[in-house]
């Protein structure tokens, strides 16, 4: 077994080993951080140059939708008018089948009306007829 000189011995060469370690430790550290700090605004511009052209991207997009959208309004305003003017046509031909219709169904009120002349002369006729045979 070692006697305590032994291992006070050993002890002060461990602590010495780790004071010589502390200096490099140290300087390990400060180079990460060194590092870090690096790596850290280096991501900073990468994602505030990610973030400009995705704004610019988004821009244009929102920019292009809107010229659709007011493509889409516009085709949809001249579908409108001319489905307005189609209605009108539509009106004109509806109304001149009305005027159509208006002028054969005063033709047929005037034939009908020959036409009964015609039966009521026919029985008037036939009726004197009757008449003149029964009073022979």
């Amino acid at each position: 077994m070692p006697t305590a000189d032994e291992r006070l011995a050993s002890l002060e060469t461990k602590v010495d080993a780790m004071n010589d370690l502390r200096p490099l430790i140290l300087d390990v550290r400060a180079e990460l951080h060194q590092q870090l700090t690096g790596l850290r605004s280096e991501m900073y511009q990468q994602l505030t140059g990610l973030r400009s052209e995705m704004h610019q991207q988004l821009t244009g997009l929102r920019n292009e939708m809107h010229q659709q959208l007011a493509d889409v309004r516009g085709e949809v305003r001249g579908l409108r008018s001319e489905m307005n003017e189609r209605f009108a046509a539509a009106d004109i031909r509806f109304t001149s089948i009305d005027t159509r219709f208006g002028g054969l169904e005063s033709k047929m009120d005037r034939q009908f009306l020959w036409l009964m002349g015609m039966m009521m002369t026919v029985v008037t006729a036939v009726i004197g007829a009757l008449i003149a045979i029964s009073y022979r």
